[in-house]
């Protein structure tokens, strides 16, 4: 028997087709099951499975209080393990650390989760149990509700009749009566649902979110992210714990005065000094199984990536063409963490773009240069962009790495780039070549270098975002997920730009990406910040892409920093320019 002891956050490839989920605790509970669809919501009541809901498709809840699942029969994405106690008893702070277990029916594999550090909650998420690909995974949860079972389902979908909610003097049925007629804020469970309107056998119906190729792989990216964030919060958890710990028992022994400087005390720190490496030892042993797993799976999920999310050497590159439909994200960086440096996440952000880029330059370039011409030394080729003597990013290397996976997100014909250089003097173009040449039309506007190129520019976009709102609007499609249409790079942000145009660039912010209106601004924010509160407060609408690694970036689970490595593009230009070129050909059509 193989049995794995998780701490909040960890997750294990669960290697058996069945499970029985069991909760060992002081106090008499309740045990239930949700299972969630592709949104991360029950797909309707009947999904929530308790004593008088006690079967769903693979999940069946036994007469003991054991939850037994069979994940061939089991139809959803995911599902929450939950232990819960009735509204009138005491919370789970009240009685001894509950435990919790995932156990093969054979017996053979365990997981097993101390739950500890609960005070008011009612109601605790023990595990999820999700889909990888074509595995299983189970992850210990541990978060829990102080409203109980009812806070907790009605966050993942499951709809509580107002009058039912508020009717918590029966409390849940009594030992002997799980059979028995609803009772409490159930009975909205349970009530009969009215017959399904009938689908004509001529209309097909549109498939659910989640179920596209592109949306399940990005969904898999995110789902690594998670893990890999939740594995580093759990093992960081643990070593804040063994220093605790270790810190708390050598403080006991200098202490004790007497016998500070005895044998016997020598003998307990070196058991002290024994239990905390042992401690930690497991930890990061729990860890590296974690990265070693997620490693496996990145490497087998980026051979499916389409080219705009999958790394530069990708075989998607080496075939790619303009596709016939927009692909919904590209990759703008990697992520990684000091635990792991070899675990190297792909930073994926949805197109069209919900939020403007900023490329920012600071530390780019040595100190005591100044705005303009001489900071951004942008070169006459492609070529020039990449020094293979310095490990520095060239900005308009991360520039051209980008606009060629936003404009292989799009079918052909179908965006154009359009480009402000007051302070390079138009020389960014090079970040588009051989894009420009003649029958082009994705970027078939030569760059505003002057204030009045730039203000007429500037115009223009403002008209186009206006007439597409209006167009929205009178075909009532207004604010829908609309395709990416143009771009508009601002080179030496906010180099040579009054305050005039600073509003006519915050109205294509704010209302530019109902339209498929993008913006990306290349510019030092410490540099722009010295322009006053309208340009510092344009910046706080902004997407951050440091030239420079750092770690600004947190992850929306654990709040972790993670260490950001921009997108510079290949080594050598030819994957860029055969994309760039197929683009031009296609656009000349």
């Amino acid at each position: 028997m193989t049995t794995t002891v998780l701490s909040k956050g960890q997750n294990i490839v669960w290697p058996a087709l069945g499970c029985r989920i069991e909760v060992e605790a002081e106090s008499t509970i309740d045990v239930s099951v949700l299972l969630l669809g592709p949104d991360d919501r029950v797909r309707s009541e009947a999904d929530f499975v308790f004593y008088n809901n006690p079967q769903a498709a693979g999940v069946t809840l036994q007469s003991t209080g054991e939850v037994v699942i069979d994940l061939d029969a089991v139809t959803g994405t995911s599902l929450l393990c939950l232990m819960s106690v009735e509204p009138s008893s005491a919370a789970f702070g009240a009685a001894l650390t509950p435990t919790a277990r995932v156990v093969s029916i054979d017996g053979s594999h365990t997981a097993e989760f101390e739950i500890a550090g609960l005070t008011t909650e009612r109601a605790v998420i023990t595990f999820e149990i999700y889909r990888r690909g074509t595995q299983w995974k189970v992850r210990a949860v541990g978060q829990g509700y102080e409203g109980g079972l009812e806070a907790a389902i009605t966050e993942y979908g499951v709809k509580v009749r107002a009058e039912a909610a508020t009717n918590t003097e029966t409390g849940n049925p009594q030992a002997g009566q799980r059979n028995s007629a609803p009772q409490g804020f159930f009975a909205g469970l349970m009530a009969p649902l009215p017959p399904p309107t009938p689908i004509p056998e001529n209309l097909v119906a549109p498939a659910p979110p989640g179920t596209s190729d592109q949306e399940r792989l990005f969904r898999q990216i995110q789902g690594i992210f998670e893990d890999a964030a939740r594995s580093t919060a759990g093992l960081r958890a643990a070593a804040s714990f063994a220093n605790s710990r270790r810190d708390g028992e050598l403080s006991e022994l200098a202490a004790d005065v007497t016998r500070r400087n005895s044998t016997h005390t020598d003998a307990a720190r070196l058991a002290v000094e024994s239990r905390y490496r042992s401690l930690m030892e497991r930890a990061r042993a729990d860890h590296r199984r974690d990265v070693d797993q997620l490693k496996a799976e990145l490497a087998q999920l980026e051979s499916l990536l389409p080219a705009p999310m999958a790394g530069w050497a990708a075989t998607a590159w080496q075939s790619w063409s303009p596709p016939p439909e927009s692909v919904m994200a590209m990759r703008a960086g990697t992520l990684s963490v000091e635990e792991a440096p070899d675990l190297r996440l792909p930073l994926v952000i949805g197109v069209p773009l919900g939020r403007p880029l900023w490329i920012d330059t600071g530390g780019a370039f040595p100190s005591g240069t100044d705005t303009g011409t001489e900071v951004f030394q942008i070169p006459d080729t492609p070529e020039e962009l990449f020094n293979p003597t310095t490990s520095r990013v060239q900005p308009m290397s991360m520039v051209r790495a980008l606009l060629t996976r936003l404009l292989a997100c799009a079918p052909a014909g179908s965006v154009k780039v359009l480009m402000a250089d007051l302070g390079g003097r138009g020389k960014a173009a090079v970040a588009l070549q051989p894009l420009g040449a003649g029958g082009c039309a994705v970027f078939n506007r030569a760059p505003a270098t002057t204030p009045s190129e730039l203000a007429e520019l500037l115009d223009d976009c403002v008209a186009y975002v206006d007439l597409a709102q209006m167009a929205d609007q009178a075909s009532g499609r207004y604010n829908r997920d609309p395709s990416l249409k143009q771009i508009l790079v601002l080179n030496d942000f906010p180099y040579g730009i009054d305050d005039v145009e600073i509003g006519k660039v915050r109205f294509l912010i704010e209302e530019g990406a109902n339209v498929g209106f993008a913006v990306i601004v290349v510019g030092d924010h410490a540099e722009a910040s010295g322009r006053g509160p309208l340009v510092s407060a344009l910046f706080r609408n902004f997407v951050r892409l440091p030239v420079e690694p750092d770690s600004h970036l947190a992850d929306a689970w654990t709040g972790s920093a993670w260490n950001f490595q921009p997108d510079a593009g290949p080594d050598d230009q030819i994957v860029i320019n055969s994309a760039l070129a197929k683009i031009g050909r296609a656009e000349a059509l």
